[in-house]
């Protein structure tokens, strides 16, 4: 959901994705952007497959959007719950952009 609501301009989609906004990184910085992004996730705990709570390691991939060439690339670490409406982003762990 965050990777579509930043590649279709659409805030309410991107914060779907999140418990509550994250004041680093709130939707206005990546909505109505110039790019658009991929992310791919690198690692997550399997053996807390019942847990409520994960830790979760990703890469987000950023691309121009008038050309689709790739420009830039973060990794980071999603502390993520699991809600009625499934799994949701709770607080960033770490940024390394």
């Amino acid at each position: 959901m965050r990777d579509k609501g930043v590649n279709e301009n659409k805030r309410e989609l991107f914060l779907s994705a999140y418990l509550a906004e994250i004041a680093m990184f709130h939707a206005s910085g990546y909505i109505n952007r110039e790019y658009t992004q991929k992310t791919e996730v690198l690692k997550l705990d399997p053996d807390n497959e019942t847990s409520l709570s994960e830790v979760v390691f990703v890469k987000e991939t950023y691309f121009l959007r008038k050309s689709g060439e790739e420009y830039s690339h973060a990794y980071m670490i999603f502390y993520v719950v699991n809600t009625i409406k499934g799994w949701r982003i709770y607080n960033l762990v770490h940024s390394s952009i």
